[in-house]
């Protein structure tokens, strides 16, 4: 999956997935919790950053928070 791709598509398409299926679809993330949370970096730069967060309840991906950021200001949320 290409990270610059709209935050819907990847809300559609990582919901109710597996842990391993995340795995396969995108890669290792930045951080993972005892609490079952993701965390990615989808896109950084000087000015823009695009962050996603996936919350896991039995090993499913229950909900997605896609956060934009322009100079550190948050933009836009996307919640799935």
């Amino acid at each position: 999956m290409k990270y610059s791709e709209n935050p819907s598509k990847f809300g559609e398409v990582l919901k109710e997935k597996s842990k391993q299926q995340v795995l396969q679809l995108i890669g290792h993330s930045n951080y993972h919790s005892e609490f079952d949370i993701w965390s990615y970096n989808l896109i950084q730069n000087i000015f823009f950053k695009r962050e996603m967060i996936l919350f896991f309840i039995n090993n499913r991906v229950l909900d997605i928070v896609i956060t934009d950021y322009f100079l550190g200001n948050k933009i836009k949320e996307y919640i799935y």
